[in-house]
This record gives structure tokens, sequence and C-alpha cells, in this order.
């Protein structure tokens, strides 16, 4: 195991792509939860904060190098890339965008939310979304306004939407990218198993995780315990065969 303390940017901007496994609930934070990390970011704007720090991730690392499993820290990922996506998308739409402001936009698509190291436009965004959290996500990012109508029930869409609003709130007084800015002051602390090399034991650390908020059901604990050592395409093709129904 290893553990480090590093900007958030710094972890989210790796070439890395996180996925989320089968095993991990759904997407679930609603507006009040966006709400409340939506206040950090303007705690950190309106005190001018060196920096916040915001918790600990805790990933997994597989065969692949550039894939790691998130087991803690789901929730906060998804919402601060969707957060990421925002700003992106309202610096694209702005009609007086400056060039530095493009130049903001493109490098937030390229770093946080879209892997330029593959052609495959299925594995090109960097943040793999479970089960019908995936179509809600990956419609954010590509033929939006066609999907909309089908995506607008999911906690993905609805959170993106409170965002988008909320920094339009906010905007006209504090530049959007100076929201980019309040996000390169957070620290958090990347907590990597390594259960290949180091013997680290996931589902021990998942258990113990989720110990305090809601208990995990029998089957909940058998499943991971069967699914939690594959890699992520075999807990796929395992969870969707026998499991899913």
């Amino acid at each position: 195991m290893e553990a480090r303390h590093k900007s958030l940017l710094e972890f989210m901007g790796s070439k890395n792509d996180f996925i989320i496994p089968v095993y991990q609930r759904n997407y679930d934070w609603k507006k009040e939860h966006c709400e409340k990390l939506f206040n950090d970011i303007l705690y950190i704007l309106e005190h001018n904060l060196r920096e916040y720090f915001m918790g600990a991730f805790t990933i997994v690392s597989g065969e692949e190098s550039n894939k790691l499993i998130v087991i803690d820290g789901q929730q906060r990922l998804t919402t601060l890339s969707l957060l990421l996506l925002t700003i992106c998308n309202l610096l694209d739409n702005d009609d007086e965008i400056k060039t530095e402001d493009k130049h903001l936009k493109d490098r937030i698509m390229k770093e946080y939310l879209i892997d330029n190291y593959t052609d495959d436009k299925n594995e090109r965004i960097k943040l793999k979304q479970v089960n019908q959290d995936d179509d809600a996500y990956s419609g954010l990012f590509y033929n939006y306004e066609d999907y909309k109508e089908e995506l607008k029930d999911t906690n993905i869409h609805n959170n993106y939407i409170y965002l988008t609003k909320s920094i339009k709130k906010h905007y006209k007084d504090k530049d959007i990218k100076n929201f980019f800015k309040a996000l390169e002051k957070i620290k958090i602390v990347e907590i990597l198993l390594r259960p290949k090399k180091d013997g680290d034991k996931p589902q021990l650390v998942f258990e113990t995780i989720n110990a305090t908020g809601k208990r995990l059901t029998d089957a909940d604990l058998i499943r991971n315990f069967i699914l939690m050592d594959k890699e992520p395409n075999e807990q796929k093709e395992i969870f969707e065969k026998y499991w899913i129904e």
C-alpha cells in the first residue's frame, strides 16, 4: 500500500483511466451533496485559500498499469469530473471566449476528461462508470442534445445541470476560469493498493471503508469477494452473466 499527498488535479490528470468496478453502488449523489461540494469551491474562492484538503481516494492497480480501479471516492470523483466538464462546456459556449480560455477548455478536456492515448471512442472517456451510469456519463460527452431527454432522470445528468446553473449564477462576479483555479488548490491523499505486487487486500479495505456507511448485504460481500481480484473486463463479464439479473 502506498499513500501519497498530491493535488486533486495531479491525481485526475495522470495518464491513468479510472474504472468504477461493477461491485460498486451506482452514482447516487443528489443535489444536496453536490451543493456541499460546490459550496466548498466557493469557500476556496471567497477566502482565497492556498490549499484545501478533500480527503482520500483509494484505488487498486490492475494488470494494465494505466487502469486504476476506484474502491473509495467514486461519488466525489464523478462529481468533480462533472464540474470540470461543466467548466469546459461553459467556456466553449462563451461567445466572447478569449484565446487563453480556449486553451484552458482544451486543457481540461485533454488532461482530465479524455484519454488521448486511444482512438477508440468508447474508451476515450477517462472515468469509466458502472452499468447504467456509463450511458448517462458518456451521453454528456457525445450527442448530448440528442440524448438529454433520455438522461434527464439520472443523477449524473441532474447534477450536471445543477453545477451548470450554479456556476452561471456566480461566474459574472467570479470568472469561470477561477473555478478551475479553485480546483488547483485542492489537495487529496491517494491510497494505492497493489495486490499483485505487495499482497494488499482490496476486499478487506473495501469492507472497512464501508463499515461506517450503509451496511453491505451478504450478497454484496459474496459478490465482491468473487469479483474484486478479477481484472475489470472479467469482472464485467461475470457480473453481467451471473449477477445482474
